[in-house]
């Protein structure tokens, strides 16, 4: 599921954003799953992606 603006209006990091923003930024969403137990980040690493989780869970641990 690509995000729609309503869903990424949601998260408020995207709080001060246009429209014509997040239609940019949707525009480069890939939707992606994942399986209970992927590492998707690791502490200390360059990010490589941004994740916004729009259905399921995620869990975070500090190693």
């Amino acid at each position: 599921m690509i995000p729609d603006i309503g869903a990424l209006r949601c998260f408020e990091a995207f709080a001060g954003f246009s429209d014509e923003e997040l239609a940019e930024i949707i525009a480069l969403c890939q939707e992606e799953s994942y399986a209970e137990g992927d590492i998707l980040a690791v502490e200390g690493e360059p990010a490589e992606k941004l994740f916004l989780i729009l259905e399921g869970k995620v869990s975070l641990e500090k190693s």
